[in-house]
């Protein structure tokens, strides 16, 4: 089982104090026939103060932010979404809303450096790209860097809200923790953001950014069956629309996943946290799979041999006996111990 701080994210920036995290997105992937991955997305919120010190081009603006991934060991692939989101079709796919207006942000170039999105109603935002890389301070981190147009006029049109996005693909199964049982496997999705008590050694939490909401979303197999969610973050369980999906996905580096229809579930998560600063979010979720393999078979014809041996109640205390032999030598076996 892993330990509470291999649960731990955290959002960390040197430029906390001038940005507020509107809506925090973490979104992981667990594909029937596709890779394990994780994205992770931030609607924010940029200060006056920020955008004073870069009015009229005088400097050029910076932001940076480093994400703690408990599982990133900074050899696994990673990459910013930007060129997918761009796409005002992926956009609709990624937000679940319509897309209400799309306009370039160009920097000069062919190139597009920012896209600002507006959908319906709500206010508009700049998507923005970004440059990752490897955090060398601190353990099991990535380092987003914000990629701001440079050209003063740019700069203006991008607003006070930005947005980006990126993901890192796992290594095998290191987003949920695995208990394999004789019939069923269970799977256990614990995502801690910001919480203080699970960080590692000498973490800067003094860094740490004001998130405001955060939404949790986990992409499964149909197969899988929600055994326990927490009530108070729980919002909807729905089917992934596959032809998004594949359209979304098809052009990520090392993102290759046939989705068809019907294969996946995505379960909605969300908590918020009104005018409170630097408050933590948890959400815990546990799926269990049906499990048909050669051990169930060898015990379900063992026992039937057994059976077939004695009448009566020593049918009975027979089976009894043999399932108790067979659950112990399976659990001693190591399979209870995954």
């Amino acid at each position: 089982m892993k330990k509470n701080s291999d649960t731990g994210y955290f959002v960390i920036s040197p430029q906390h104090e001038h940005v507020v995290v509107e809506k925090a997105h973490f979104c992981t992937w667990n594909l029937k026939h596709g890779p394990e991955f994780l994205e992770i997305g931030m609607l924010i919120r940029l200060k006056e103060g920020f955008k004073a010190d870069h009015a009229g081009g005088q400097s050029f603006p910076r932001l940076e932010f480093k994400v703690h991934i408990p599982w990133y060991d900074g050899q696994l692939l990673s990459g910013d979404l930007f060129p997918s989101l761009k796409n005002p079709e992926n956009a609709r796919f990624v937000f679940n809303e319509q897309v209400a207006g799309t306009e370039f942000i160009s920097g000069g170039g062919s190139t597009p450096r920012g896209v600002l999105f507006s959908f319906g109603d709500k206010q508009r935002f700049c998507l923005l790209p970004l440059t990752l890389r490897r955090d060398c301070d601190t353990p099991n981190t990535i380092s987003a860097e914000v990629s701001f147009p440079q050209a003063s006029n740019d700069f203006e049109r991008v607003g006070e809200r930005i947005y980006f996005r990126f993901f890192v693909k796992s290594n095998g199964r290191s987003i949920p923790w695995e208990h394999g049982g004789i019939a069923k496997t269970v799977f256990c999705y614990d995502i801690k953001v910001n919480e203080p008590r699970n960080a590692p050694d000498k973490f800067p939490l003094e860094q740490m950014v004001d998130i405001r909401s955060c939404y949790c979303l986990h992409i499964v197999p149909s197969a899988f069956e929600c055994a326990l969610q927490d009530r108070a973050a729980f919002k909807s369980i729905r089917t992934l629309e596959s032809s998004g999906a594949v359209t979304y996905t098809k052009d990520l580096p090392g993102i290759s996943a046939t989705i068809e229809p019907g294969d996946c579930l995505v379960v909605f998560n969300k908590l918020k946290h009104e005018d409170n600063q630097n408050l933590p979010f948890s959400f815990f979720t546990l799926f269990s799979k049906e499990r048909i393999g050669p051990s169930q078979l060898a015990l379900a014809i063992g026992a039937n041999i057994v059976c077939s041996l004695f009448s009566g109640w020593w049918r009975l205390a027979a089976f009894v006996l043999f399932s108790a032999v067979m659950f112990v030598a399976w659990f001693r076996s190591g399979h209870g111990h995954r």
